[in-house]
């Protein structure tokens, strides 16, 4: 018997989302068929996983003395197709969001302001 994984639903993650992009972003994730989750200052202490809704992660409740207010947007259970066309309706509707990023296996255990400060490193990094 093979076994199944239950593959994960689309779901957009956006943190300190701009109020004239909400609106914009709430139509992309119906067009691309996800679910819009919004979060502000209050959860900069919580981790990707459970953010995302997956199982084994529980809400600390902490937060961070130093909280990051980056707008940014965490892409989970998007396939390549499915991406493809996220991009292609962020770009469609001028929406950029300098730091964005997939959740992975190894990003999901992360606080959102830690992932936050590496999306920071990493664009700094790519665009010397």
């Amino acid at each position: 018997m093979k076994s199944r994984i239950k593959k994960e639903s689309p779901l957009l993650i956006g943190y300190m989302i701009k109020e004239n992009k909400i609106e914009v972003l709430s139509k992309i994730a119906y067009a691309v068929k996800a679910t819009l989750k919004l979060y502000s200052r209050e959860s900069a202490g919580e981790k990707i996983g459970f953010l995302a809704g997956f199982t084994g992660f529980e809400k600390s409740g902490k937060i961070p003395q130093s909280i990051n207010e980056d707008e940014c947007l965490i892409i989970s259970g998007f396939n390549n197709k499915s991406i493809d066309k996220l991009l292609y309706e962020l770009r469609l509707n001028n929406i950029t969001f300098p730091l964005k990023c997939i959740v992975t296996q190894h990003n999901q255990s992360w606080t959102l302001n830690n992932l936050i400060e590496e999306l920071k490193k990493e664009h700094k990094q790519m665009n010397r």
